[in-house]
């Protein structure tokens, strides 16, 4: 083999290998999903204060919403919002969508006993 050819071989290789890197980076993002986790507050909580805040982390995620209304994360997927609730039975709502198309979402109920 000439070396004209060896270095056609190595180039193609090299293309090769970043064509493979680069497909597996996308398949992980679509194979793990998204990942949706509230800190606070835990499903279930009885509060005795109107305002309470809601905090956690989101993973894998282009685009998020809060009860229909558009919730903003930071660079590392971490976001906190405050909310009002009603006296009773409170269902919050977070939904993701992915760059995929496909949803996950993460119901938080809360009870208000002022």
């Amino acid at each position: 083999m000439s070396a004209r050819n060896i270095l056609k071989s190595v180039l193609l290789l090299l293309a090769g290998a970043a064509l493979l890197t680069y497909a597996a980076v996308e398949a992980r993002a679509y194979l793990a999903g998204i990942t949706i986790t509230v800190r606070t507050p835990e499903s279930g909580t009885t509060v005795h204060q109107p305002l309470i805040s809601v905090a956690g982390e989101i993973a894998n995620a282009a685009f998020i919403t809060l009860n229909g209304r558009e919730l903003l994360t930071d660079e590392h997927g971490q976001f906190k919002e405050r909310l009002l609730v009603s006296p009773g039975y409170n269902l919050f709502t977070i939904a993701a969508e992915d760059k995929f198309g496909r949803m996950k979402e993460r119901k938080i109920e809360i009870i208000y006993r002022p």
